[in-house]
């Protein structure tokens, strides 16, 4: 109870890198385009999609397919201009064929922009894991600490406009601890559920806490229920979001 279709495939493919289909925006869109069948109803299409995302899994390494499959929906089948002559499956793609990527997903409502922070937080060689409530988004998923900058905002300011006092008062408005901002190393755009998420990542050194963390959980952001301090290559084992799977990667990059 409380696990969604595509958390429990997300926990399962990859944490423990068994078959299991996953379902999300950008596989969505890719699947969509991929079997030309944006014009069918809504729950057939669904299924249709879900088996296909089945279909596709192989017994060996399936965390590995599933991954690249979502990061072949996000950097190259865009939503609104897709990379078609750089998509390795463009030549059995449907919606290509037909000469009709860009209208192969229909846009039933206009996404929300969320300006987010998250923070790469260090302490003693640690870095602070937080795990998402069933329920609420990435639920049962292990996380970065974020915090909401701005829910729709008339404009982004570039990451070097960016005012550090700004962003110190959402992490604090947000998390029980007290950090100091060492670097903005990476921003991100991506498309989940109803929101278009612009995520600036930041590496931070924790100096104190409000009270105990680990075992505050009255103190807990909202959809948060657990906590831990892990060394980074722990980190990257754990079942995360796709977005924060992308910070470790570009952050193991440069360091």
């Amino acid at each position: 109870p409380g696990i969604g279709r595509y958390t429990a495939g997300a926990i399962v493919s990859l944490a423990f890198n068994r078959p299991a289909p996953i379902l999300e925006a950008n596989t969505r869109r890719l699947f969509t385009r991929w079997l030309g069948v944006a014009g069918i109803k809504p729950f057939q299409k669904e299924e249709l999609l879900w088996k296909f995302a089945e279909y596709l899994l192989p017994n060996r390494e399936p965390g590995i397919i599933n991954q690249a499959l979502m990061d072949l929906g996000h950097d190259i089948c865009l939503p609104r201009q897709p990379r078609c002559d750089a998509c390795p499956i463009a030549k059995h793609c449907r919606s290509f064929q037909r000469g009709s990527p860009f209208n192969s997903v229909t846009h039933k409502t206009v996404a929300t922009r969320l300006h987010e922070v998250a923070f790469l937080a260090e302490k003693n060689g640690r870095f602070l894991m937080v795990r998402h409530a069933r329920g609420h988004r990435w639920g049962g998923l292990w996380d970065l600490p974020r915090a909401i900058l701005a829910e729709d905002p008339s404009e982004i300011p570039s990451p070097a406009m960016l005012s550090p006092d700004l962003v110190d008062h959402a992490i604090r408005r947000t998390w029980p601890l007290r950090v100091k901002l060492l670097q903005h190393f990476l921003r991100l755009r991506y498309q989940v559920t109803r929101y278009r998420v612009v995520l600036d990542c930041y590496h931070a050194r924790v100096h104190d806490f409000v009270k105990r963390f680990d075992t505050a959980i009255e103190l807990f952001p909202p959809g948060i229920e657990e906590s831990r301090w892990v060394p980074l290559e722990e980190a990257q084992r754990l079942p995360v979001p796709s977005s924060a799977r992308r910070i470790f990667k570009v952050w193991q990059s440069r360091h």
